[in-house]
């Protein structure tokens, strides 16, 4: 009489193990929505991901995101989260324009302003970075620069012959202290109306004591 029961237990596992097949579908099923979902929302892959540096150093990855501007992503535990920031034209432009350019800046932007010069049909869409216009500001630039110089030189002699009136009107009145001091007398009034001391005033040192012994 106990062998049905097994029978009705064998059966029941049975029914279980199918019912956990069934449900396994499901899982994989849910898995594929989640990867179609993902593909939308990056249509060209890990390689739609333009990574940080990639842009710094002024490379695009195969494939990249067209449709934004420009993107910063912040790669965080896996999750990936999007910031478009717009760009105005000249992203490459100075940003604080009231400091002057290093030497190696300049020599860099002569070099290839030259260069540009050798460049036969160079003709851009847009007409503010023309030849023409370039040129206009390389000579203004020449001009600006002389003109400092000149007021740099001018400054510096302006300069160095105030420092030189100084040191003459210094020694000149170092001269009258010793005039009035030689016609006075180094104990007279007209001594002390120029800020020295009578000589009567003058605190004679004292004498140290080994000197006494």
């Amino acid at each position: 009489m106990k062998r049905p029961d097994t029978s009705l237990r064998h059966q029941d596992a049975s029914l279980r193990h199918q019912d956990a097949s069934l449900r396994r579908p499901d899982t994989s099923l849910s898995r594929q929505d989640a990867s179609l979902r993902h593909q939308d929302a990056f249509p060209g892959g890990r390689d739609a991901i333009t990574k940080p540096q990639d842009r710094c150093h002024g490379r695009q990855t195969r494939g990249a995101l067209t449709a934004l501007p420009a993107a910063t992503y912040h790669f965080r535990r896996g999750a990936i989260r999007l910031s478009a920031t717009s760009y105005s034209r000249g992203s490459n432009m100075a940003k604080n324009e009231k400091v002057r350019l290093s030497p190696e800046i300049q020599q860099a932007d002569e070099n290839t302003f030259l260069a540009l010069k050798a460049i036969a049909g160079y003709s851009p869409a847009n007409p503010a970075y023309s030849l023409a216009t370039v040129t206009a500001r390389y000579d203004a630039m020449r001009a600006a620069a002389e003109v400092e110089l000149r007021a740099q030189n001018a400054l510096d002699a302006a300069r160095d012959a105030a420092i030189a009136a100084q040191w003459e009107h210094h020694n000149l009145i170092l001269g009258v202290k010793d005039q009035v001091i030689a016609q006075f007398g180094p104990d007279s009034d007209e001594v002390a109306s120029l800020g020295l001391k009578k000589k009567s005033e003058r605190k004679t040192p004292a004498r140290s004591s080994k000197a006494s012994k």
